[in-house]
Order: structure tokens, then C-alpha cells, then sequence
């Protein structure tokens, strides 16, 4: 396996149930709050042994099925499930290289060898993020790691910031007192799809190693020094996929703001750079309102958007004229005032 992890502490996760959270601390990626984990958290991961959760049958569906007596439609819904899960445990067991040899187990499996006292685990799962606005105007977040049938339909629709699907990391004692909550998290990475899709586990993974590793190698690490390889952009071509590219947008309009090389390039060639990387390349992720752009060589993060970043009251899952504006400024490290034209 390849190398990788990415944290964030204090978070709740749900069962297939979408029980609410409790505290929510950390993950700028999940929900804007930008906690990186303490050194101490680092050398667990580092030091634990990893399980891959599988995904589990949605138990609202299975009884729907079986209400309706509709039996093959119950199969093929299983079916589905456990190769949607296979989908992305093999991606993830062939790019995760924190972690020399990792097993994949279902809940009821990590619950059981948790009640026998293993706990020298971390746990990665494929999830889906649930959101809300409450009473306050704030967004609260519930979690399921179900296959609930629906995700290739969502894909087909705009990027929702209110329900979406994510990498997260968490100790296996953060599963005590499932299904009520979970009280700790390591670490979640926003995906921009729903069905797996490999360049977007690899972005995933290469964000999560490059903060472990940073963070491992100097302690003081915080989220203030995500962007201390930005300058290096200056030798990169900031290579974008077509498909976070509003077909209205002109390169040169984006290019005002940007004064260094953007290449508009196909998925087929934005997935290769993901994948393979290329010297010369930077590549950029949108998803919703986060963005993040990673050297395609050495997989460093050059530039993550804090929350208070781009503040927007419309989520978009397309770059724009603030996106470009917000990335040279801190390859530069220039502070320029952004004025919409």
C-alpha cells in the first residue's frame, strides 16, 4: 500500500441509523473547522494496526423488501452493496501505505473484537455526510456508513455540501458506545463523489499523508502551515479537470487572477495525474466550497482553503475568479483585496 492519512479530532460519527452528533470539533474538510491531530494522535495511527470497514446493508431498505415480498429486487440490492464496498476497500488497500498490511471488517466484526479488548486499531470508513441547518443557523452533521442505492443518482446531480460522502479515520474505542455516537474522530476527507472513484480515494489518502507526515516530522505543525509549500507553485502548471470548470468561465478570466500556467484538462487525463502524478503539475480539487491543490510529484499539499478563506453564501463545485485570487495570494504571500468585477 501507498502512504497516507488525514485527521481531524473531536467528531461524531452515526450508524446506518444517522444518529445525531453530540460534539463536533476538527475536520475543516467535513465541516469547516480546521483542527489538525496532536502529536499524540499521529503516533497512534502511525502505530496502530488499520481496519478497512466495509459497508453494511441499509436496515430501512432490507425491511422494505422484505415487506413488499420483493425478494430479487433484495439480492440485486445486496449485490450492489458488496461490490460498491469491495469498490472501495480494494482502492484503499491498494494506495494506503501508512500502515504496512491493513484487514477489512464489518461493524459487527470491529464491534465484536472490540468487546474482546482489541483496541491497538484505527478504523477507515467510505461514509456518507448528512447535514442540516438548525434553529441557530448552524449545520449539524449525522453519519452513515450504509449503502443506501442512491449514490450514482446524487453523482448525477450538483455537488449537495448537505450530503456527501467521505473518507474518515477514528481509534476503534471511538465505536464504545455505538450506535448512540461517537465521540472522537482522527481525520475526514470530503469526496467529490459518491460512487467510489480511485482518483478521488487518492486524493484522499495524499491529503491525509502529507498532514500526518508534516505533522509527525514537527510537532507545531498546524493549519496556519498548510499553505508553506505554496510558493513552489511558481514552478507548477495548476492542472484542473473539466469538470470542476464552469463551461462560461474563459482561462483568461481565470488567468487575471492567476498569474501562473492552468491547464484545463479532460477527467481521463486529470485521473492519470491523480494516479501516476507528473513533474510539472500541481492538480486542484473543488469540492463544494473547500479546495485544495497537491504537487502531482510529491504529493504535498501547496494550498487547502481555510474556512474563513472564501466566504460565500452559494456553494459552488466550480472554480471561480475568488478561488484563483485566494491560491495566488498565497503563493505570493501578498495580501491583495478581492473585489468582484
Amino acid at each position: 500500500m501507498r502512504k497516507a492519512v488525514f485527521v481531524l479530532t473531536g467528531l461524531l460519527l452515526a450508524t446506518a441509523f444517522c444518529n445525531q452528533i453530540h460534539a463536533q470539533s476538527g475536520s475543516f474538510l467535513l465541516n469547516y473547522k480546521s483542527d489538525l491531530p496532536t502529536p499524540q494522535e499521529v503516533e497512534q495511527i502511525k502505530t496502530r494496526k488499520l481496519i478497512i470497514m466495509s459497508a453494511r446493508w441499509e436496515a430501512d431498505i432490507v425491511d422494505e423488501y422484505k415487506r413488499l415480498k420483493e425478494f430479487a429486487a433484495l439480492e440485486e440490492y445486496k449485490d450492489n452493496c458488496a461490490s460498491y464496498s469491495k469498490a472501495y476497500t480494494d482502492m484503499i488497500e491498494g494506495y494506503w501505505s501508512l500502515h504496512d498490511t491493513a484487514i477489512v471488517r464489518s461493524y459487527i466484526d470491529i464491534k465484536t473484537m472490540l468487546e474482546a479488548g482489541e483496541k491497538d486499531y484505527v478504523v477507515l470508513a467510505f461514509v456518507q455526510v448528512h447535514g442540516r441547518i438548525n434553529n441557530d443557523d448552524k449545520k449539524e452533521f449525522t453519519y452513515t456508513y450504509s449503502y443506501t442505492g442512491d449514490e450514482a443518482a446524487n453523482d448525477a446531480r450538483p455537488y449537495d455540501p448537505l450530503n456527501y460522502k467521505a473518507l474518515v479515520l477514528l481509534p476503534i474505542e471511538a465505536l464504545t458506545e455505538f450506535p448512540d455516537d461517537i465521540r472522537k474522530m482522527y481525520l475526514g476527507v470530503a469526496m467529490p463523489h459518491q460512487v467510489p472513484v480511485k482518483s478521488d480515494m487518492i486524493y484522499g489518502i495524499d491529503i491525509m499523508n502529507d498532514i500526518v507526515k508534516r505533522k509527525a516530522a514537527n510537532p507545531k505543525f498546524s493549519d496556519n502551515m498548510l499553505k508553506e509549500y505554496a510558493p513552489k507553485l511558481k514552478d507548477y502548471t495548476l492542472a484542473i479537470s473539466k469538470d470542476n470548470w464552469e463551461s462560461s468561465y474563459l482561462l483568461r478570466e481565470a488567468e487575471e487572477w492567476y498569474k501562473l500556467p492552468i491547464e484545463k484538462v479532460e477527467p481521463e487525463k486529470f485521473a492519470e495525474l491523480v494516479e501516476f502524478g507528473m513533474p510539472g503539475y500541481a492538480i486542484a480539487f473543488k469540492v463544494g466550497n473547500f479546495t485544495a491543490v497537491i504537487l502531482s510529484d510529491t504529493r504535498e499539499i501547496a494550498y487547502i482553503q481555510t474556512p474563513m478563506d472564501i466566504p460565500t453564501k452559494k456553494t459552488s463545485q466550480y472554480f471561480n475568479s475568488r478561488d484563483f485570487h485566494k491560491i495566488y495570494e498565497a503563493v505570493t504571500g501578498e495580501r491583495v483585496t478581492f473585489k468582484e468585477k
